[in-house]
């Protein structure tokens, strides 16, 4: 039997303000809360209560799924409070370069002891040409190329005190060098980068699976890029 309109309507509405709250109910539960010891052990209490669940951890930090467009990202240590410094406070240029790539940041601690962020879950290989495909580079084939290659062009098209290595070019199979190089340079996403790579020194080469994917509303996302820089 199909449930009426109004009722899926009302469920759906009802469902949406639960998730706003859980979102709310986590931070107002670290709010006020200024010891690392003191955050993670909230946090160990609200993953009893249901509030949170870990689905990931890092050299730096743990995850968790607050619902299913929102992540907490807690500091392992103080010593490691960097990436969640570097992800919150990307310069505004870097974020204006980048816009809708970048993933949103919501609400934060002052030290960066934890963050609540877009949830987006890094590429697994059965998405590469869906990413590929959303940015309008279907021809590259693996994203890992996109960066070697553009590192590659900055060099030659610049000039930089690393020589110029051809074999970085990749070339996919039925396709030439200046027919790539021309689709890339008319590309959006490409001229961010390029702009990344050349006005702010920021390498490319680490465009990996793990460092994209997509965000809750299906956009293309990179995740961890503007936060290093080349250290050549």
């Amino acid at each position: 039997m199909t449930k009426d309109p109004l009722v899926q309507l009302i469920e759906q509405l009802v469902l949406n303000e639960q998730m706003g709250n859980k979102v709310d109910a986590v931070i107002k539960r670290l709010d006020g809360i200024d010891s690392l010891e003191e955050v993670r052990s909230e946090v160990g209490k609200m993953t009893l209560d249901g509030l949170l669940e870990r689905i990931g951890s890092g050299w730096s930090r743990n995850v968790y799924e607050i619902d299913d467009d929102h992540v907490l990202k807690v500091m392992i240590t103080l010593k490691r409070a960097i990436n969640n410094q570097n992800e919150a406070e990307a310069s505004p240029e870097l974020r204006e370069i980048l816009r809708d790539y970048m993933p949103r940041i919501y609400q934060r601690h002052p030290d960066n002891l934890w963050l609540v962020a877009e949830r987006v879950d890094p590429l697994n290989y059965a998405q590469e040409q869906d990413w590929l495909d959303a940015v309008g580079l279907p021809f590259m084939e693996q994203p890992e190329y996109l960066g070697g290659f553009l590192d590659a062009m900055y060099e030659y098209e610049y000039g930089d005190k690393l020589a110029y290595d051809e074999a970085a070019l990749y070339v996919p199979q039925g396709y030439d060098r200046d027919e790539i190089k021309q689709a890339l340079f008319g590309n959006e996403l490409v001229s961010r980068l390029l702009e990344l790579r050349i006005n702010h020194g920021i390498s490319l080469t680490d465009l990996k699976l793990r460092n994209l994917g997509f965000g809750a509303d299906g956009r293309p996302v990179i995740l961890d890029i503007g936060l290093e820089k080349d250290s050549s």
